[in-house]
């Protein structure tokens, strides 16, 4: 799956993507890393792994189940 970031929350521990999927950092490091990437970024999402694709880099996340 491919989407842009509509939202980061949490101190990057959660981010809700443009199609509505929500997603959990699994570790502090991936929260801030996903919080320094900020809304309107490019990701892809596969196994649990988000890729932020340009710059490239990857963190690890849940699926967020409300």
């Amino acid at each position: 799956m491919v989407s842009t970031i509509d939202a980061v929350m949490a101190r990057g521990k959660v981010l809700i993507c443009e199609d509505g999927s929500q997603w959990e950092a699994r570790e502090r490091d991936d929260a801030e890393l996903i919080e320094d990437w900020g809304a309107g970024a490019l990701v892809a999402i596969h196994r649990q792994l988000i890729y932020r694709l340009d710059p490239y880099q990857a963190a690890e996340v849940d699926l967020l189940r409300l």
